[in-house]
């Protein structure tokens, strides 16, 4: 019984050498994003900042989302990420 029947959301970050995380998430600069979706709506999101960052979400689109940073430069940062950090 997996979270889709359990009606279970989850959002979180994940190491891309786990088991059955897709392997041609590629990004090479900052603000690169690249993501994948199944079939039952589980969405892998690769982002590009200072460092990589591996995302996991049932509940995220791949939108983007306009973000002020401290020195007041908008940046454009992955929806899941976003809320990721809310919490």
């Amino acid at each position: 019984m997996g979270w889709l029947s359990r009606k279970t959301s989850a959002v979180g970050t994940v190491c891309l050498n786990r088991h059955h995380m897709p392997r041609d998430l590629k990004i090479r600069k900052r603000g690169d994003v690249d993501s994948r979706s199944s079939p039952t709506g589980m969405l892998a999101q690769s982002w590009m900042d200072v460092k990589q960052v591996n995302m996991l979400s049932t509940v995220h689109t791949s939108h983007m989302v306009q973000v002020q940073r401290r020195g007041g430069l908008l940046v454009a940062k992955p929806e899941c990420v976003v809320a990721y950090n809310d919490v």
